[in-house]
């Protein structure tokens, strides 16, 4: 099993818990969780004709989640609290004009989660471009003018003040000068350390620039004194035997050059989180039953003991 040679974790949701097959593949194979979407601000908040209002179900499941993954002893990480992607936002709150209403309703959000689920990490995601500048969206303008100091500012402030921990996260290791950017914009104690996404379809062709850059990102956020895991990882085919053959012959040189860092593999069956012709050839496949992939992982992890 995964979780006897390291820390792995998957991204859960409520109807995991619900689902008695699910749970004992949790509970066998992994010891730690990140909530995949019930704590996002277009889950938590409600947006309608310019008026919002806190999604109470949302609260309970991730309440439910929560207390599901104390008594397993798996250690949950509440996901993304902030990215400036814009599936991140509720709908609806596109069509605003009013900036400041946005940068508002997004603090409330923010304190929210702060405030009922204190002890968890959770997830700064997706801030810059693959030239280091920092993303331009909707809600970036909405806290900078809700808050009248710069983005970046803003978020260390209120990272600050919450009292909370955090995982500063992006995506394409190819991209050196974004992950700069990301390591020169940590400028509080409340981040804890660094999260790597990694997300890539069979036949690899950027393998050699993403082991490269993986080595850059663990190495320079080491020696800031800071942790380092892969926060989500997956590797994208169409379910055939020889695409899962060449998933599997993926993971192999990341573990290799990632060694005993946290790793959640955000796509842990067959389809997640993107259905779609091209999708994500999971550990365990649509019954639930371990695949290749899972195989290949768990003898690689093996001989690195």
């Amino acid at each position: 099993m995964l979780k006897h040679y390291g820390t792995y974790g998957i991204p859960i949701r409520y109807e995991h818990i619900l689902d008695s097959q699910y749970c004992d593949l949790i509970t066998s194979n992994f010891n730690t969780a990140t909530l995949a979407r019930d704590a996002k601000f277009s889950d938590v908040i409600v947006w309608h004709d310019n008026k919002y209002a806190i999604n109470q179900s949302a609260i309970t499941k991730i309440a439910a989640i929560s207390n599901w993954c104390t008594n397993n002893n798996i250690k949950l990480s509440g996901g993304n609290i902030l990215t400036l992607l814009p599936d991140f936002l509720p709908k609806g709150i596109l069509h605003t004009s009013n900036l400041e209403v946005v940068g508002r309703v997004y603090f409330e959000y923010f304190y929210t989660l702060i405030e009922k689920f204190p002890g968890m990490v959770w997830h700064i995601n997706e801030l810059f471009m693959p030239d280091g500048s920092v993303r331009q969206s909707i809600l970036k303008s909405a806290i900078e003018v809700y808050t009248g100091k710069s983005f970046l500012q803003a978020i260390t402030d209120w990272m600050e003040d919450s009292g909370c921990k955090f995982l500063w996260c992006d995506y394409r290791l190819q991209d050196i000068a974004r992950w700069q950017s990301v390591l020169e914009s940590i400028n509080s104690d409340s981040v804890v350390g660094v999260g790597i996404q990694c997300h890539h379809q069979v036949p690899w062709m950027s393998q050699n620039q993403v082991l490269e850059g993986l080595t850059y990102v663990i190495d320079s956020t080491k020696r800031r004194g800071l942790s380092v895991e892969i926060s989500e990882v997956s590797f994208m085919g169409r379910n055939r035997l020889g695409e899962r053959q060449l998933c599997a012959g993926a993971y192999q040189p990341l573990f290799k050059v990632a060694g005993k860092i946290p790793v959640t593999f955000w796509a842990f069956h067959d389809g997640l989180p993107f259905p779609s012709p091209v999708a994500e050839c999971g550990l365990f496949d649509a019954r639930l039953q371990p695949t290749v992939i899972y195989d290949s992982i768990l003898t690689t992890i093996q001989e690195m003991v």
